[in-house]
C-alpha cells in the first residue's frame, strides 16, 4: 500500500504526519503557495503538472490510495482526484472538515457566487473580505459601492487595490478577541466569508455574531462524489488500516482463492458506516432552518427509512425537543405502544426500562370484550405514568387516536408525544390529527406526516433526543 495525501490544509498535514508515524508509506503533496510542507514523510510541492499530470504520477509511483485533504473550496483539484482515481481504479478518500453550522446567534446570508453577493452587499459601508483571493472585477465593484473595504489574505493580493481598500496579510489560527477588535477598529458592518469549517478561522464568525454583524457566507461547491468521504482523520486511518489488514491477509492460500472468486469494495467498520450515512443525509437534506436537536431527530428518521424526502414531513411543535429532553433528563417514564418500539430505545442511555402494557394482564381480554385493538386497551394502564412522560407511538394509529381522546377528556398530559404510526388505515389521519390539535390540547409533539413511520422511526426519534443529552451529535 502506498498513500498519497493531497494537502493544502492543516488537517491534511496532520493526517500525513500521523500516517507516517503509524508506519504507512505516505507521500504528502502541497501546492506550496502559502506554506512549505513540514511533514516527516516524503513531500512534493508545486502540483502534478511537473510530473505529467496526476494520472501519470499515480501510475509511476504505484499509488494505491489517494486522500483528498484539500481545501473544501478547491473544486478543480477535488474533481480531478475523483475523475483520475476512478479511471485508474485507485481507492480515493475525501477528508474535508465539517462545514460550520449556523447557530441561533448567527446572521448569515448564504450566497452561491460573487455577482449575487455584490448585489446583496450594496447596502453596507464597510466590508471585511476574508474569502481568499478575489478578482480585479470583484474588488472594483465592491470598492465602488462601499466606503471602505478590508481585504485579508494569506498571500499578497494579486490585484491593483483601489484607494479605499486596505489589505492585511494574515494566516490563521485567529483568536476571538483579536477578531472583535479588528471589526471594531475598521467599523465593519458586513463580513464576506467562505464556509471553510474548522477552528482556525471560526473566530471571525463568532466575532460577527457577538456584534450582530451579518456574514455573507459562500456555500461549499458541489464536488464529484467519492465512495469514501469523511470529516475526521480517525475514520480515514481506520479505513486504511482495514484495507492494509485485508491486503496482508490475502497472502494466505484460502484468502487468495476467495479474492479470486469474489471481491467487493465496501465499508465494514460500523463507525465508518454510521458516519458516512449521516454525512450523506446532511448532504441530501436541508436542515439548516431547524435547531440542532431537531436536526438530529430528522436525520435519525431519514436514516431509519432510507428516504431523504421524508425530512420535510417531520413536524415539531414549538418546544417539542426542549420539553422531551428536559423530561428524559429527569428520568421521566417512556411509554411505548408496542414491544418493538420499547426494544428500539437505546438502553444504555436511560435509567429505567420503557413501559409497554400490550401484553399486560387483562389487556387482551379487555380488548376482546370491547372490540378494540390491544394497543387501545393498553392505554388504560398508562394513566398513572402519563403526567410528564415521553410517549412513543410507532405502530398503532388507534393508540394515537385514543391518547388524543383521553387528553381531550382530561387525562394527564405527557411532556412529549412522538407519534409516528405506520400504515394505510388511520396512520396518516392519526398523525394529522395530532399535528392539527396539539396547540388546542396544549401538548408538545414530534410527528411524521403521511403513511411512513414505524417502530424503528419512532424509537430512533426518541434515541436522537437521548443522544443530544449525551452530546452524541452528527
Amino acid at each position: 500500500m502506498r498513500v498519497l495525501v493531497v494537502g493544502g490544509t492543516a488537517d491534511g498535514r496532520k493526517l500525513a504526519t500521523e500516517l507516517h508515524r503509524l508506519g504507512f508509506d505516505v507521500i504528502y503533496s502541497i501546492a506550496g503557495i502559502v506554506r512549505k510542507a513540514t511533514v516527516p514523510c516524503l513531500s512534493i510541492s508545486g502540483g502534478f503538472t511537473q510530473f505529467g499530470g496526476l494520472a501519470r504520477y499515480l501510475t509511476d509511483n504505484k499509488i494505491t490510495h489517494v486522500i483528498d485533504a484539500t481545501h473544501p473550496f478547491a473544486q478543480t483539484m477535488s474533481n480531478t482526484i475523483a475523475t483520475v482515481t476512478k479511471a485508474l481504479s485507485v481507492t480515493a478518500i475525501r477528508f474535508h472538515r465539517k462545514a460550520w453550522l449556523k447557530t441561533a446567534q448567527d446572521n448569515w446570508i448564504e450566497v452561491d457566487d460573487w455577482p449575487s453577493l455584490i448585489e446583496q452587499v450594496a447596502q453596507h459601508d464597510s466590508l471585511f473580505i476574508t474569502a481568499g483571493q478575489v478578482s480585479q472585477q470583484v474588488i472594483n465593484a465592491l470598492s465602488t459601492q462601499s466606503k471602505q473595504v478590508l481585504l485579508r489574505t494569506a498571500m499578497p493580493a494579486k490585484i491593483i487595490l483601489p484607494a479605499n481598500v486596505t489589505w492585511l496579510k494574515a494566516i490563521g489560527p485567529f483568536h476571538l478577541e483579536d477578531e472583535k477588535q479588528l471589526l471594531a477598529t475598521y467599523h465593519i458592518d458586513a463580513v464576506i466569508s467562505k464556509n471553510s469549517g474548522g477552528d482556525a478561522t471560526y473566530a471571525k464568525i463568532e466575532a460577527a455574531a457577538s456584534a450582530n454583524i451579518p456574514v455573507y457566507q459562500f456555500k461549499r461547491p458541489d464536488l464529484q462524489a467519492l465512495t469514501y468521504q469523511f470529516d475526521d482523520a480517525a475514520n480515514c486511518i481506520a479505513l486504511l488500516q482495514s484495507s492494509l489488514t485485508l491486503s496482508e491477509s490475502a497472502d494466505t492460500p484460502n484468502t487468495r482463492v476467495i479474492e479470486q472468486k469474489m471481491k467487493f469494495d465496501y465499508i465494514h467498520d460500523p463507525s465508518l458506516i454510521e458516519n458516512e450515512s449521516f454525512r450523506q443525509i446532511r448532504t441530501l437534506t436541508d436542515l439548516e432552518h431547524l435547531s440542532i436537536e431537531a436536526q438530529q431527530v430528522v436525520m435519525r428518521v431519514v436514516h431509519s427509512v432510507g428516504i431523504p424526502a421524508v425530512a420535510t414531513q417531520v413536524k415539531f411543535s414549538e418546544n417539542a425537543c426542549e420539553s422531551g429532553i428536559v423530561a428524559l433528563k429527569k428520568g421521566a417514564p417512556i411509554l411505548c405502544d408496542v414491544e418493538m418500539v420499547k426494544q428500539g430505545i437505546t438502553k444504555r442511555m436511560i435509567k429505567t426500562d420503557p413501559y409497554c402494557f400490550l401484553n399486560a394482564q387483562g389487556v387482551p381480554e379487555r380488548a376482546k370484550e370491547t372490540g378494540e385493538t390491544r394497543t387501545m386497551a393498553a392505554l388504560t394502564a398508562w394513566l398513572p405514568y402519563l403526567e410528564g412522560s415521553v410517549v412513543v407511538i410507532g405502530n398503532a394509529p388507534t393508540a394515537l387516536f385514543r391518547l388524543l381522546e383521553m387528553i381531550d377528556q382530561g387525562a394527564p398530559k405527557p411532556a412529549l408525544i412522538i407519534g409516528m404510526p405506520v400504515g394505510f388505515v388511520g396512520a396518516a389521519e392519526s398523525k394529522q390529527a395530532l399535528w392539527d390539535l396539539h396547540q388546542t390540547l396544549g401538548i408538545e409533539c414530534i410527528t411524521l406526516l403521511g403513511r411512513e413511520g414505524g417502530s424503528a422511526v419512532s424509537s430512533a426519534s426518541c434515541n436522537a433526543l437521548l443522544r443530544c443529552i449525551k452530546g452524541e451529535l452528527y
